[in-house]
């Protein structure tokens, strides 16, 4: 009787152990034929390439909201199906932006998933009330030691690292751990073998100097917004871009900080808030043998002008220039503006001025070999600022072939015939005015015994409309002089140019 029992219970055993395997297949089976119906769907028949392409948008708004509010949501189309999720986990490009300070699983994840991709590294110091370890964690000593051992694996294959703060106090992190301390440590004694970008960001300006280092040597590009006491210590021969914003800037400064980075080949210095009255203590010419892009904005004429004259660039094709100034009282800041062009005139075949948006002027000389230089004047009262003069400008020898003048108010007459008697190779003229002071500019064209611009062919007018007797009356002029215009365009909004149009093509057949 025992042992038919059991043999009974032997056979149920064996039947159950069946059933078992059978509903596995039947689950298998159907997660199968699930698979196979989304991909006759057709988001299922995308390619794993246009798949990867998506999720990667979706990981840039994951980022975006991971530097602004310091959340990590992981995109909910990491896990729109099987599919998507295995080909999530295997795109090292998704999990190749690290926020620190962030908790150790999180660190593990990103670990993992990244594989041996390069890195990109915001090193928050503002981050408060961030766990490291979960309240679960029995040892946490064990734990942290995971921690900096992660960071120092991790640091290698960082290309591009951001560091933020806002003070260099002190603050508790973990087990009466400093933040900063801790990772300027680790950062301090590994090297950055495949950086090559650093940014840094003083958010209030503190005025302790933290007093570290960073070993870099590929670094190529940086970029700060912070005072020189709060840069790390780093060799800087090999930088070859750097972008550096303040507040209060003096020239003495500047030129401090730039005599240490003499291989570059772009440099951007903003001044948000200009320094009005600094001392210009006498210093050594700064080279700059390989320097092709310098931005320097905004200062006051007589910093600029010594920033400028301080900072020996041969090889210079992009040069932008900002002037604000604090009184404007004369034209005294033209000065600053025709001694920073000078130098550039005779390179250069066209030379634009326009009127700044809220107030003042802007200079632009551009060459055919590629060279742009550019000058902008603003004051900061609301006082009116004087036309500028263009036989200041015409002072400079050079092969001008083209002149836009997009401005509002022009220099008196004479001015304008001093300058385009100097500028005797100009060939097109585009002027966006009004018609009061696009008068002054026909009357300096056919002014005096000598024809001004002789070379001249085409004007281009783009405003108000024009009165069409005067027009006629300059063409006529010239024309007589032989000297006529072959191009002569008006405003889109003229619509009495076609009377005078067979002046134009008897000009052209004239000449």
């Amino acid at each position: 009787m025992v042992d038919t029992a059991r043999s009974l219970y032997e056979k149920m055993g064996g039947v159950r152990q069946s059933l078992q395997v059978m509903e596995q297949r039947l689950m298998q089976s159907i997660l199968v034929l699930k698979q196979r119906q989304n991909m006759c769907t057709p988001i299922g028949k995308l390619p794993d390439e246009i798949i990867e392409e998506i999720l990667e948008y979706c990981a840039l708004e994951m980022r975006y909201e991971w530097e602004d509010e310091n959340i990590v949501r992981f995109p909910s189309a990491f896990f729109l199906c099987a599919r998507w999720r295995r080909i999530a986990v295997c795109l090292p490009a998704l999990w190749s932006y690290i926020r620190l300070p962030v908790s150790l699983n999180i660190l593990r994840l990103f670990q993992r998933r990244n594989g041996h991709s390069c890195l990109d590294v915001l090193f928050d110091e503002t981050t408060r009330n961030w766990r490291l370890f979960e309240s679960d964690v029995a040892d946490t000593r064990a734990a942290f030691c995971e921690y900096e051992d992660i960071i120092t694996q991790l640091i290698p294959r960082v290309s591009q690292l951001h560091m933020k703060y806002n003070r260099w106090s002190d603050g508790e992190w973990g087990q009466d751990l400093d933040t900063r301390d801790f990772f300027l440590e680790v950062f301090g004694t590994t090297q950055f073998s495949s950086l090559g970008s650093l940014k840094i960001t003083n958010v209030d300006g503190g005025e302790q100097n933290p007093y570290y280092g960073l070993d870099a040597p590929a670094l190529k590009k940086f970029s700060f917004r912070a005072t020189p006491m709060h840069l790390p210590f780093f060799v800087s021969h090999c930088i070859v871009d750097l972008s550096w914003s303040l507040e209060e800037m003096r020239p003495k400064d500047v030129l401090d900080v730039l005599s240490h980075f003499n291989s570059l080949e772009r440099c951007v210095v903003i001044n948000k808030d200009p320094y009005m009255g600094s001392n210009t203590p006498s210093l050594p010419v700064i080279s700059f043998p390989n320097l092709q892009s310098l931005t320097l904005s905004l200062f006051s004429p007589v910093d600029l002008k010594y920033l400028v004259d301080h900072l020996d660039t041969p090889r210079l094709m992009c040069g932008t220039f900002g002037i604000l100034d604090e009184f404007v009282t004369d034209d005294s800041w033209q000065l600053s503006v025709t001694s920073l062009l000078g130098p550039y005139f005779s390179e250069c075949d066209q030379l634009r001025i326009f009127d700044k948006r809220l107030g003042g002027y802007g200079f632009a000389l551009a060459s055919k070999a590629g060279r742009q230089i550019e000058v902008s004047y603003e004051g900061c009262s609301f006082a009116m600022i004087a036309a500028v003069s263009l036989a200041r400008l015409a002072q400079f020898p050079c092969n001008l072939t083209s002149l836009v003048l997009k401005v509002q108010s022009f220099p008196p007459t004479p001015d304008l015939i001093e300058a385009l008697t100097s500028w005797s190779s100009l060939m097109h003229i585009h002027v966006h005015t009004q018609e009061s002071e696009l008068e002054k500019i026909l009357t300096a064209l056919a002014h005096g015994p000598n024809v001004t611009c002789p070379r001249l062919k085409t004007i281009e007018y783009r405003s108000t409309a024009l009165n069409t007797a005067r027009v006629e009356k300059f063409r006529e002029r010239r024309k007589y002089r032989g000297m006529g215009i072959h191009e002569l365009s008006l405003a889109d909004n003229f619509v009495e140019e076609v009377q005078f149009r067979h002046l134009l093509d008897e000009a052209s057949e004239d000449e």
